[in-house]
């Protein structure tokens, strides 16, 4: 209704401006001769004779050279009979018709009041079509015209044949556009429904460019077979290609997909069918965060200790569901948190062990008090001996610290401590622990 109204503001502009000047004022009781334009409280009306086609509903675009809708209703008000002649729409924002009455004058009026001269129990929809298609109506070829009863909806369907695509869609002679299918609704008169379809090159290429954020990936399926994630695909009108976006895990979900600049939402596929041009496809996907209280400039690190199983919960019993990020960490808990990460093989899998390891590594000693807290000097410290265990043990060289001098280089170049916050030498939280695991991952070998 909005989208008419707006045709029929635009259509009204040019006219309103040329023959206000010939507007008249009704009052009640004045007749309203076909044809003649009226001005009432600063609306626009133009009686029309019969009927265009377009339907209450507005389902389709209306005839530019009929706008207006005419039929017949009883008088709103209450305690009047009197059968109205209906006009829709005036030249303003409402999305009523309105009725005249010549004793109330103009009064507004529902649709459903709404009936048509010479309204009839049944109507009839014709189908036909050129080659290369078929339309359907309520899911079905209709052989002959289909009788349907007042009031009813249809769905028309229109459906190529392979190698043919929709050129066009003719609604009781007007342009509809390249529609695959819309709803005849409130059925108030006959219908008729045309079709046109134009030859495409089956043997025609075309690519599908994919891209995944987060984790998970865009795969594809080629006429029934698999050929797993993809970054390109590149294939026919022939070809039938389905979509499949997969998170890594179940701790993730798809947030949303955008196939060729529009969203599709969260959806896990996306039947391309048959290809007509290239197609560019975003995945986003979003962890499912475990725990209610991280702070939004943590959740990247959060994310990245929690997939891989370091820093869990401090407290196993109470309160699961708090990643407790502001707590600080002692050197004892850094030690066990440094040698999760290392111990790839998870044959550290106990407290014990880490520490053994920590101690055997150089990152801390059995003599030190390992239950204090973890200063961002004492933190520095361990970081560097870590990252230069990493280096020997993979023999390699981290690129960003292949120039760091000190234990505060390391950790200032991987944008982990300021030079105020090392001085001040505060102590460290969780938060600062799972973002110093994380910038370790994001460290790049030369």
């Amino acid at each position: 209704m909005k989208k008419f109204v707006s045709l029929l503001l635009a259509a009204l502009m040019g006219l309103t401006m040329a023959l206000s000047a010939a507007a008249v004022t009704v009052t009640p009781g004045t007749q309203l001769p076909l044809g003649t334009i009226y001005g009432q409280n600063g609306m626009i009306w133009i009686p029309v004779g019969g009927l265009d086609s377009v339907d209450p509903g507005f389902t389709v675009t209306p005839n530019p050279d009929a706008l207006y809708w005419y039929g017949k209703a009883v008088c709103p008000v209450n305690g009047c009979k009197t059968e109205c002649d209906v006009y829709l729409l005036p030249a303003d924002t409402t999305s009523q018709p309105y009725a005249y009455c010549k004793q109330h004058g103009f009064q507004l009026v529902n649709f459903k009041d709404v009936t048509v001269p010479g309204d009839t129990a049944t109507y009839q929809i014709v189908t036909s079509s050129f080659a290369g298609g078929s339309v359907l109506l309520d899911g079905s070829v209709s052989i002959g015209p289909k009788t349907v009863n007042r009031g009813d909806t249809v769905t028309v369907s229109i459906v190529p044949d392979y190698g043919y695509v929709i050129a066009g869609v003719y609604l009781n002679g007007y342009y509809i556009g390249e529609m695959e299918s819309f709803q005849l609704t409130n059925i108030h008169r006959d219908y008729s429904v045309r079709a046109i379809f134009r030859k495409v090159d089956v043997n025609r290429t075309y690519t599908i460019t994919a891209s995944a954020e987060g984790e998970g990936s865009v795969y594809a399926v080629v006429n029934g077979k698999s050929v797993g994630a993809i970054s390109s695909l590149t294939g026919t009108y022939a070809d039938k290609v389905t979509l499949r976006f997969t998170p890594v895990n179940s701790n993730y979900y798809v947030e949303n997909v955008i196939i060729n600049g529009v969203s599709k939402g969260k959806i896990s596929s996306y039947e391309v069918g048959r290809m007509l041009s290239d197609l560019t496809v975003k995945a986003t996907f979003v962890w499912k965060c475990p725990y209610t209280d991280v702070a939004k400039e943590h959740m990247d690190a959060v994310e990245y200790v929690s997939e891989i199983n370091v820093m869990g919960s401090p407290n196993k019993h109470i309160d699961t569901d708090k990643f407790m990020g502001k707590n600080t960490v002692t050197v004892r808990a850094m030690a066990c948190y440094l040698a999760e990460l290392a111990d790839v093989d998870d044959k550290l899998d106990s407290v014990a062990k880490r520490i053994e390891w920590a101690i055997s590594k150089g990152l801390i000693t059995d003599k030190e008090n390992q239950y204090v807290k973890t200063t961002w000097t004492r933190a520095c410290d361990m970081l560097n001996a870590f990252v230069r265990l990493l280096e020997k043990d993979g023999g390699f060289v981290f690129k960003a610290l292949e120039n760091a001098k000190t234990a505060y280089d390391v950790a200032n170049i991987m944008d982990l401590v300021t030079e105020a916050a090392y001085k001040a030498d505060t102590t460290i939280t969780r938060y600062d622990m799972a973002e110093i695991c994380y910038a370790v991952s994001l460290l790049e070998v030369k």
